[in-house]
């Protein structure tokens, strides 16, 4: 007798093994599938001199060309690609595509800014293994990209200690140890002339009219000569090392500026009787003009320094605001701090240091719009929290200052309007 249930059964079980032998089939081939694809990417990638690329499937991709900079092509229903490039001037560049169409090319990140971005986000890897002053490149033996590379690479295989101790036996002549002195030192006037006088030795000529010591006095003479000439290499360096110091402590200038500034702005909107109408801002920069030297300060010397010394906290503010962030590297110059790249291309740049990719230009005007709400409310909170604090019997909550933002073109300085 034949068992109809179990030939079903048998039918049933031999269908499922065969669907899931289809089914592992089939992922493994996906996983071939993938694999190749990205190798194929990375092929293309090098052939086109592409160091890096993201793709958002239907929405964007953004790529880091050795050639071109920065690309980010936006991805519409239509299927138009609209292509934006850094450092490459409007109609000097098109897209060969019939489902393509570029705009105004406007520059995003420069190359460098890119460069340095991704330096400093391997630094923060590596970050506790830094010396607490970290040390300075030899101009003399190397160049500052190569530094760089090395520093990293210290960072990356030597504790803080090793990498300290290191620096302190002068191991590396690569590395210069990086003195602060408590005190300024006197400035002292070189005579550059001077340095090639030398009257402790002998002349030429008066040496070879010697006989029985001519040899010895050479000898002392040599030694002579070459003690001058370790003294004015020791100059050079020591010199190059100011010159660093000067760099590391001109960061740390516009930081306490932007203090004493916000500080100003505090006592600047503590009313008993308060005006109606104007901004916080015109205030403490009406101060600052008005008590500082003739001529010393105009409004847009100190709306340049606002915006840099702002800049550079959010930069140490990755590394929990020690300032090794900064002093690592000897060619991250101030001015970039202090250029017009624009708040939503300057936050792009700090994201690629925390996290090592590139957003668009469109998530960093996102994040500033953010950041300058939360800086806004910060403010009003703290300025409330003053009034609160006196208790005051004349003190009324609701008649204290309440802020309002005006915005400029560039979105960069917000005014508090006091109502």
């Amino acid at each position: 007798m034949i068992n109809v249930n179990q030939e079903v059964d048998q039918e049933v079980a031999t269908s499922q093994h065969q669907e899931v032998n289809v089914q592992e089939v089939t992922s493994s081939q996906n996983k071939s599938n993938i694999v190749k694809f990205v190798v194929d990417i990375n092929k293309n990638m090098e052939s086109l001199s592409i160091n890096s690329l993201n793709i958002s499937s239907n929405q964007e991709a953004i790529l880091d060309s050795k050639e071109f900079g920065i690309f980010k092509i936006l991805f519409n229903k239509e299927e138009n690609t609209i292509l934006q490039a850094a450092n490459v001037a409007p109609g000097s560049s098109s897209v060969s595509s019939s489902t393509a169409r570029t705009t105004d090319l406007r520059s995003f990140l420069t190359v460098p800014a890119i460069e340095m971005a991704k330096n400093l986000h391997k630094l923060l890897l590596y970050f506790d293994n830094l010396p607490t002053i970290p040390p300075t490149m030899n101009p003399n033996n190397i160049d500052v990209k190569l530094y760089i590379k090395k520093l990293l690479e210290k960072l990356s295989t030597l504790t803080k200690e090793e990498f300290e101790a290191e620096i302190e036996n002068q191991n590396n002549k690569d590395f210069l140890k990086v003195y602060y002195s408590e005190e300024e030192e006197e400035k002292v006037v070189i005579d550059f002339q001077n340095e090639l006088n030398f009257p402790e030795i002998i002349s030429e000529t008066n040496l070879l009219k010697l006989d029985s010591d001519f040899d010895i006095i050479k000898e002392n003479t040599i030694k002579t000569l070459v003690n001058h000439l370790i003294k004015v290499y020791d100059k050079i360096l020591e010199e190059h090392i100011e010159t660093e110091i000067r760099r590391r402590r001109k960061f740390k200038g516009y930081v306490n500026f932007l203090m004493i500034y916000q500080k100003i702005e505090v006592y600047c909107n503590l009313y008993k009787t308060r005006a109606r109408g104007e901004t916080i801002k015109n205030q403490t920069n009406k101060k600052i003009i008005e008590y500082s030297s003739s001529s010393k300060f105009k409004t847009q010397d100190i709306s340049i320094f606002i915006k840099t010394g702002k800049r550079i906290e959010k930069l140490i503010s990755l590394s929990n605001r020690e300032w090794g962030i900064i002093d690592a590297f000897p060619n991250l110059d101030i001015n970039f701090f202090k250029s017009t790249t624009s708040n939503a291309a300057y936050e792009v740049w700090l994201k690629l240091i925390e996290t090592g990719l590139i957003m668009t230009k469109e998530e960093g005007q996102t994040i500033y719009n953010y950041k300058k709400i939360e800086e806004n409310y910060l403010r009003e909170y703290k300025l409330q929290r003053i009034y609160k604090s006196i208790q005051a019997s004349d003190h009324d909550d609701t008649g204290s200052p309440r802020y309002y933002f005006n915005e400029d073109d560039d979105g960069d300085n917000d005014e508090m309007m006091i109502d």
